[in-house]
């Protein structure tokens, strides 16, 4: 087989259901070993940084490593938000990417003088980065990178594939090789030592007034059942970080909110609520919601995100319609970074390169085949959300509110 084949018989071995992607000449050999594999759905994206932050919103709400494909130079470095997002979030990712060749000359197409250079950079935010340089070890690569990915704290990896030569349609080499049949790797369960796991029980059983500060491993382990008869047992509060928002549900009796010290109902299931996390990507709202409504889609999927926020995603608006991602998509329009805007106000007491004039997003809506409403009376915020839900039967709805700017309370 051909490169592009053993990544696909890869991806199908380990029982990947969607990719992610934006094509380029660099991955059409992927594209073309893919094209053979029925049980996988390619999810084709119109902009490379939505790529990452669909496939970290599929490891969340599956506990399976979203898959990302994006061709080298650019479609790696426009896709790294999202990479790095799941690397703070423990949410399990498969990034693959072409790559110039192996010894490229200098300015060649998608490379800088370092053929490496991509590879380097994914080190530092990934759980483990690998730049394959001969075919022959793609099948250990690929099972050693699930592996990775899954196993203890969960987490993103990056491959990357070399072309065999500039503008070649060929990665790593042009003839076919057989190739050893691929063994997946299991997951490997980290285990407490015994006497720790005595001590630190001792320690709780004798402390007066415990509290339980649970974190988004918990999630991601599926041990929100665990947590709920921990907290009782030990009549403990449970508190929680922003990115562990429905470890534990509001009605439990030991429910004490999370740090920020605001409440935001989780509806008593983990990812209800789904916010970037630490990483804090502004780009999160939309592509987020396509892939939460392709996964549940019984269930209603609404997003809501800023007029600054929602431009850095708008590119795949189309791609909700595509896939019958029929999402409530809610922008807030200010003509503003708002949150900026309103630092800005606070700290120096003016703005400067904050503002900006938004279009009109409900008639683009429209343009892409969403059903689009805009408000502008707050009598009437009701109705039109009522009214973009009713309209999600049929397809994606986007409710734009226009607001005002008002200052951030000084503390």
């Amino acid at each position: 087989m051909h490169a592009g084949e053993a990544v696909a018989e890869a991806l199908r071995e380990e029982g990947v259901e969607r990719v992610y992607s934006v094509p380029g000449s660099h991955v059409h050999p992927i594209y073309d070993g893919l094209s053979r594999v029925k049980s996988i759905r390619m999810v084709t994206c119109k902009q490379e940084p939505n790529v990452s932050l669909m496939a970290d919103a599929y490891g969340r709400l599956t506990g399976k490593p979203g898959v990302c494909v994006v061709t080298a130079g650019p479609g790696c470095i426009n896709s790294m938000a999202g990479v790095a997002q799941a690397y703070g979030a423990a949410s399990p990712m498969v990034h693959i990417s072409g790559a110039v060749p192996l010894k490229a000359d200098l300015e060649a197409f998608h490379g800088v003088d370092d053929p490496a250079f991509i590879h380097e950079m994914f080190r530092k935010i990934t759980k483990w980065s690998a730049r394959v340089e001969r075919m022959e070890d793609i099948p250990g690569v690929m099972a050693k990178a699930f592996h990775i990915a899954r196993s203890g704290r969960p987490g993103p990896v990056h491959i990357e594939l070399p072309r065999l030569s500039d503008y070649s349609e060929f990665i790593l080499q042009e003839a076919p090789a057989v190739l050893p049949a691929y063994q997946a790797i299991p997951i490997q369960v980290a285990k407490p030592e015994p006497k720790d796991v005595d001590r630190f029980a001792r320690r709780l059983m004798e402390s007066r007034s415990p509290v339980i500060a649970a974190g988004k491993g918990i999630i991601r382990k599926s041990a929100l059942q665990e947590l709920s008869e921990l907290s009782l047992r030990l009549q403990a509060p449970v508190v929680f970080a922003q990115d562990a928002i429905g470890v534990i549900p509001e009605e439990h009796p030991f429910f004490a909110g999370h740090f920020q010290h605001y409440r935001i109902r989780s509806i008593a299931t983990p990812e209800s609520f789904m916010q970037s996390g630490v990483w804090n990507a502004m780009s999160y709202g939309l592509p987020t919601a396509i892939v939460a409504k392709m996964e549940f889609p019984g269930r209603d999927v609404v997003a809501l995100a800023g007029d600054g926020a929602f431009l850095m995603t708008i590119g795949d608006l189309p791609t909700a319609v595509e896939y019958g991602a029929n999402v409530l998509m809610i922008v807030l329009n200010d003509d503003a970074f708002g949150q900026t805007y309103m630092q800005q106000s606070n700290i120096y007491g003016h703005t400067y390169g904050t503002a900006f004039k938004s279009p009109d997003f409900a008639e683009i809506a429209r343009a892409c085949g969403v059903e689009g409403i805009r408000v502008t009376d707050p009598r009437h915020v009701e109705d039109a959300l009522r009214q973009g839900l009713a309209a999600t039967r049929n397809r994606p709805a986007m409710v734009e509110v226009m607001v005002a700017r008002h200052p951030y309370p000084k503390i």
